[in-house]
């Protein structure tokens, strides 16, 4: 499941190159339990998995962004276990603790070419948005699209 999405797993300017892939491990990650962002490099990664039949089927990661506010780092299902709204049940899932713990905003991003991940983030009640707008997006990744959820637009 990550061979082919682990660049996502690397948050915002800490993000490697394809020829830096080796200096990535997804293992040390998982067992370390820390996001890897350039804010606060000791944020503490969630993770949640779904299992089936003893078998990991999805799991999605996130953090605390900023106090009150969280990030859903990454959400993978496994391609033998797609079309059973795994990737639902994880967010919403993660979407009700976080918000639970008073938690205000849940944001995350996805690949501009992921259109049903975009249709499922869109139908759980997220919407799109620029973190960027006070900034020069010239520079920015535009190869993702940035949606939030409010905990009052949660349902």
């Amino acid at each position: 499941m990550i061979d082919d999405n682990w660049w996502w797993l690397v948050h915002g300017k800490n993000r490697l190159n394809e020829a830096d892939k080796k200096d990535y491990n997804f293992e040390k990650q998982l067992d370390s339990k820390k996001a890897i962002y350039s804010h606060n490099p000791e944020i503490d990664l969630n993770i949640k998995v779904l299992t089936e039949e003893n078998e990991v089927c999805a799991f999605a990661s996130y953090f605390e962004y900023e106090p009150q506010i969280a990030f859903i780092q990454f959400l993978c299902v496994d391609k033998n276990s797609r079309r059973k709204h795994y990737g639902e049940k994880l967010i919403r899932n993660i979407l009700e603790e976080l918000f639970k713990k008073n938690y205000l905003i849940v944001w995350l991003n996805t690949r501009t070419e992921n259109i049903k991940a975009l249709n499922l983030y869109k139908k759980i009640g997220f919407e799109e948005f620029n973190p960027y707008e006070s900034e020069d997006i010239e520079n920015k990744d535009k190869e993702a699209i940035y949606l939030v959820i409010k905990k009052e637009n949660f349902n």
